[in-house]
């Protein structure tokens, strides 16, 4: 699996498909640099593998060592899909960022 940097002003690297193909999807509790944690829907998953200028804002509550979300100005970058969640916190993150 090779690495990629990220378009768009975040300035970190990333494997694509890291944790497997779609039928590998998982859900994982994730923990927050503001103290709340949430479960996170990983479906065909990047893994960041490099942080540069990037913040790191998220991580898998059972491995602390794995980044999943990230930010750099108003820009944030998630590894799952907050979109599918009930949980509104990443949603509330970006509009504060606006």
């Amino acid at each position: 699996m090779s690495s990629l940097s990220v378009s768009g002003g975040l300035d970190c690297l990333v494997e694509r498909n890291a944790y497997g193909s779609q039928i590998a999807s998982f859900t994982a509790p994730i923990s927050t640099i503001y103290g709340s944690s949430h479960d996170g829907i990983f479906i065909r998953a990047p893994k960041i593998t490099h942080l540069g200028s990037t913040k790191a804002i998220a991580w898998l509550e059972e491995r602390p060592d794995q980044i999943v979300a990230i930010e750099h100005g108003n820009l944030i970058g998630t590894t799952f899909h907050p979109e599918l969640s009930e949980s509104l916190h990443w949603h509330h993150r970006l509009v504060m960022k606006l």
